[in-house]
């Protein structure tokens, strides 16, 4: 593997210690590790600062900029869950709403009659993706590549609900297929896709005009145009993934789930619109959607965004991360100190075989919180 060390800064403006701080940092934490390539924010109320390091293909040398595009993987469900929030603020559904009453139409098995939107949303709604997955004759005609995206979110919700729960509906079951299934509940409610609505309700809204669903580029030309998705081969070596491969990242029915991309400067701005209203200065909500939005309403620590609460000593933590298996990215939420920590790299952490390697992204964490202490 050829590894070229480049650096690169961005200072939009400086936030609390030096900018240097978070690039001296990056570039410490970058040589201890063998990932492509790596990026580190932080984020107040104001003001943002970037860094980057590395490469966008570990075959080559193509130094990422701050310009570059990121997936965001999982994070993508904060999207979604952000994205219901700003629609029932124009009353298009509430967070009451039972997910089996916009289909009138599905023979919904009990288990999901009374079943409100909010418990898709917080993973306690009674689907294991494994179980769900399983069903290689059901899934075979759901994914249909003759299908439209949308066809096939819809015939996914409609084997959700008329299957009944697969997992156990008492406790947390992280699951995809839950935000696919509120995906299909948007586009049903609306007449448009969840990649329209998400585009022109929360993209707009925020500025955020990088953002496209799928990997960051689908030209597997180089000099690389973009950060390609690498994992590691059985003999512990990482390798690129071509952008324009089936592989290169998850099926498209399942972007409400995990398929955003966009670049830092915008990762920012939907990372500042979070802090803004947990710390109450929103403009858009008020303390009582703050209150409903940002709460462990169903007793997970999960909250209806789709975010982790962390119950700290003096105040609640958010956080969530996100992989396609070949793309990771991490941020928490410091109300506190009024700020958000974030990563992203284009290494998932995987090996051949989709094994979690969880060693490499705990690596991660460990950038972050030293991170946190730096600062």
């Amino acid at each position: 593997m050829k590894f070229i060390f480049t650096f690169g800064l961005a200072l939009l403006f400086v936030l609390g210690a030096k900018a240097d701080s978070l690039q001296s940092h990056l570039n410490k934490f970058k040589a201890e590790v063998d990932f492509p390539a790596l990026s580190g924010l932080v984020v107040s109320l104001d003001k943002t600062v970037l860094a980057v390091n590395g490469v966008r293909r570990a075959e080559g040398d193509e130094p990422v900029t701050v310009n570059d595009k990121w997936h965001l993987g999982s994070i993508t469900k904060s999207m979604t869950g952000s994205l219901v929030a700003l629609l029932t603020k124009k009353g298009v559904l509430s967070w009451k709403t039972k997910v089996s009453d916009v289909f009138p139409d599905f023979e919904v098995h009990p288990d999901y009659v009374d079943l409100p939107i909010t418990r898709f949303l917080t993973h306690t709604g009674g689907i294991n993706d494994a179980v769900v997955f399983s069903d290689s004759t059901a899934m075979s005609e759901i994914f249909n590549p003759k299908n439209s995206i949308q066809t096939n979110r819809f015939l996914l919700s409609k084997y959700i609900l008329e299957k009944g729960f697969t997992g156990n509906s008492s406790k947390l079951v992280y699951s995809n297929v839950s935000f696919v299934l509120v995906g299909a509940v948007l586009e049903k409610l609306t007449g448009k896709s969840w990649e329209s609505l998400i585009e022109t309700e929360l993209f707009s809204l925020l500025g955020m005009d990088t953002c496209g669903f799928g990997p960051t580029t689908k030209d597997p030309s180089t000099p690389a145009l973009q950060p390609w998705g690498h994992k590691r081969n059985k003999s512990g070596q990482i390798y690129s993934i071509k952008p324009d491969s089936p592989q290169a990242d998850n099926h498209p029915a399942t972007a409400p789930a995990g398929t955003v991309h966009c670049d830092l400067k915008d990762f920012a701005k939907y990372l500042r619109f979070h802090l803004k209203n947990i710390k109450l200065k929103s403009n858009v909500f008020d303390a009582a959607d703050i209150h409903v939005m940002y709460g462990d309403l169903h007793k997970v620590s999960y909250t209806p965004l789709g975010l982790v609460a962390a119950k700290g000593q003096k105040t609640w933590r958010f956080w969530h991360n996100g992989s396609n298996t070949m793309n990771y990215a991490h941020f928490i939420i410091d109300p506190l100190k009024s700020r958000v920590l974030a990563a992203a790299t284009n290494f998932g952490g995987t090996k051949e075989d989709n094994k979690e390697t969880s060693e490499d992204m705990r690596e991660i964490l460990r950038f972050l919180t030293e991170l946190d202490v730096v600062l």
